[in-house]
């Protein structure tokens, strides 16, 4: 999806979560669960000092997986029914009102989540309630999704996944925020007509973005999407 926003970054529903019982495996897991406990947190560390993130402008481009996990026709991949995109996330995401390490991490999931299932449901309300006016990169996604389902009689994704690879805070000129770097693997993104013939695709892909979260009105929002720092690529 999102060769064609310069890969704003999404994807998500998370392959590893933490739950009260302790890990959990995400393939017993339903999506609408997976959205309610946090994202397992991998490789806490602080960032070099004086290191800043690089402007919007310089989000990373996708690039196409190797091997869709998906089954292919002619080069195109198609969704497995048991792998589609069909349950909606929560309201909001688990810890929205809490500035914390894992309340950051958690809205980037969800965002990544919404993102794809505003696709099939064709809208893109759950994604915008988690970013704010300032992400340039959230707004051209979501323009991006409403493009796209304007384009299609139908469109149909799989469940994205994420893993949160760093979770970091920085104040700057009187403000708190985290980033949070995460990696994520993106499902094809297929249009169809009302006869059922394919009319827009988009490929699998896989990208690394950083997240800057902060924290407005009493709720964790994502304020921009970066290219991640070198010691992450």
């Amino acid at each position: 999806m999102i060769r064609a926003v310069a890969v704003a970054a999404i994807t998500a529903t998370v392959l590893t979560a933490c739950g009260p019982g302790g890990n959990t495996g995400s393939d017993t897991m339903t999506a609408r669960e997976m959205m309610t406990v946090d994202v397992t947190l991998r490789q806490p560390a602080g960032p070099d000092s004086g290191e800043y993130p690089a402007p919007e402008d310089s989000a990373p481009v996708a690039t196409p997986l190797e091997t869709p996990s998906d089954s292919t026709t002619s080069g195109v991949a198609t969704i497995a029914p048991e792998k589609a995109m069909r349950v909606p996330p929560f309201d909001e995401p688990k810890r929205f009102k809490e500035f914390s390490r894992q309340g950051a991490a958690n809205v980037v999931a969800y965002y990544t989540y919404a993102a794809y299932y505003g696709l099939v449901a064709g809208k893109t309300d759950y994604m915008r309630k988690v970013f704010s006016p300032e992400c340039s990169k959230c707004n051209e996604m979501a323009s991006w999704v409403e493009k796209f389902v304007g384009e299609n009689q139908r469109v149909e994704t799989g469940v994205p996944r994420t893993t949160i690879i760093d979770v970091y805070s920085e104040k700057s000129s009187g403000k708190f925020f985290f980033w949070v770097v995460a990696e994520n693997l993106e499902p094809p993104i297929i249009g169809y007509d009302a006869q059922s013939s394919m009319t827009g695709y988009d490929p699998a892909s896989t990208s690394k973005s950083l997240y800057r979260v902060e924290f407005i009105e009493g709720k964790n929002v994502i304020t921009g999407i970066f290219k991640v720092p070198a010691r992450y690529e």
